[in-house]
């Protein structure tokens, strides 16, 4: 894949305190500020399926606390950060550094 960043810029991590099940999945990150169209980082996550970690995503902004991935996760995991990334043209590319 010619698209896969090694390292990534963009804004501080945020919290994730709740992640849903479903498709699309819905994060909760409190007061997180993004607007849709963002390209977003998850890392730290644990206990999902699928693996959300390290993958940048293209958000839907539902309110200031929520927003969606265009993921099917069935099972929800806990904890976790995410961040917005630059420099990345491509969604579900990979990221080394976090």
């Amino acid at each position: 894949m010619s698209d896969v960043p090694t390292s990534y810029s963009g804004s501080a991590a945020k919290t994730i305190s709740g992640i849903a099940t479903g498709t699309p999945a819905a994060i909760t990150a409190t007061g997180h500020g993004y607007t849709t169209g963002d390209k977003v980082v998850i890392s730290g996550v644990v206990n999902n399926v699928p693996q959300l970690n390290n993958l940048v995503y293209s958000i839907t902004v539902t309110d200031a606390n929520h927003f969606t991935i265009p993921v099917n996760v069935g099972t929800a995991g806990t904890g976790g950060t995410i961040a917005t990334v630059s420099g990345v043209s491509s969604v579900s590319t990979y990221c080394t550094t976090i």
